[in-house]
């Protein structure tokens, strides 16, 4: 009973963070992107069983946590509801991969369970980066950045307006779930009432979504003004920073680091 509103107040954190102070708040939103877009394909692209190589990319993740003064609370809040999904991708790994992987010389465990550990390795840093990525710059500036990288304007409105929507949906879903609980109290619906209850959802719905195009059509119709036509500054300190990370995600990316380093020193 608690799921909605837990999640209305952690997109009202997202919304409040984005508008503090910092260093990573102060970048220019379209560096924020490419960055967090790189990344992504960076750890994506790594093999199944590339455990250790993935180690360095959490050192980015923590850089823009120090740099931001995010908690790293919130950040998990938005991963806990995510989580069991993250396990059934790769849950049937350990059974029908039989391969072994050599700790050492006498001691192994199964391929499976590297490539387990790995899709949650994977899962957690894109997700987490993209949970950055709106805490640092928020939904609405991301957006206006996108409409100044040339990305297509339908693209741009139908993702602002689902982001927006969907806050609408979870509010107007939280309202009907505290007025059945105060006439019904813990007692969970029967099938006719959730009938009942889905109709009304269903026209309160039609209601906004007829709003929203109202709103839509006033602001220009086919072609609406969201965003004020102001020019987003980049400073060359921001430049030189964002291509410092673009070259050490590249090279994270080319060389296991973790591996290279044990070479190195046992050499």
């Amino acid at each position: 009973m608690r799921i909605l509103p837990r999640t209305i107040n952690w997109l009202d954190q997202l919304e409040v963070l984005s508008r503090q102070s910092s260093i990573a708040h102060h970048w220019d939103a379209r560096l924020k992107i490419l960055l967090c877009l790189i990344f992504q394909i960076c750890v994506i692209s790594f093999p199944a069983y590339s455990l250790s190589g993935l180690v360095p990319f959490l050192f980015f993740l923590v850089v823009v946590i120090r740099l931001s003064g995010i908690s790293p609370l919130i950040l998990l809040k938005g991963l806990l509801p995510i989580l069991p999904f993250i396990l059934l991708l790769g849950i049937m790994n350990p059974i029908f991969d039989e391969g072994r992987f050599y700790l050492t010389k006498h001691y192994s465990i199964s391929l499976g369970w590297v490539s387990f550990f790995s899709i949650i390795f994977k899962s957690v840093l894109t997700i987490s980066a993209g949970f950055l990525l709106i805490a640092t710059t928020g939904f609405y500036a991301i957006c206006q950045a996108l409409k100044s990288m040339k990305v297509p304007q339908i693209l741009v409105t139908q993702l602002l307006l689902t982001y927006r929507f969907l806050i609408e949906l979870l509010h107007q879903a939280n309202t009907y779930q505290i007025a059945f609980c105060q006439r019904r109290g813990i007692k969970k619906p029967s099938l006719r009432e959730w009938g009942a209850i889905t109709g009304h959802f269903f026209l309160s719905c039609m209601m906004k979504s007829n709003h929203i195009y109202q709103s839509i059509y006033a602001r220009g119709g086919e072609n609406p003004v969201f965003f004020d036509n102001n020019k987003i500054n980049l400073s060359p300190v921001q430049a030189i920073f964002s291509l410092s990370f673009f070259v050490l995600m590249i090279l994270c990316r080319v060389v296991n680091v973790p591996i290279w380093l044990e070479e190195t020193f046992l050499n």
